[in-house]
């Protein structure tokens, strides 16, 4: 499981550039289903990623700005 996360992490931010067809291959994997793992993995990580700041903000109306202020600064090289 480990190898998979690997490859499929430079995704969650936006830094995988390869192919999915192609990381599908290295993965032994059809093109579907590694768009599937992706996009369950994408979820989870922003699942996650709202419950760590939820646990930061004053309010849970906060959650939405703080999650956009992330993403600009992960945008942001």
């Amino acid at each position: 499981m480990r190898p998979q996360f690997d490859l499929l992490q430079p995704y969650l931010t936006g830094q995988g550039n390869e192919p999915l067809a192609e990381l599908g291959l290295r993965m032994k994997k059809s093109p579907e289903a590694t768009r599937v793992l992706l996009f369950r993995l994408r979820n989870r990580f922003r699942r996650l990623v709202r419950a760590v700041i939820g646990e930061t903000v004053a309010s849970p109306a906060d959650i939405e700005n703080e999650m956009k202020f992330l993403e600009r600064a992960l945008r942001d090289d």
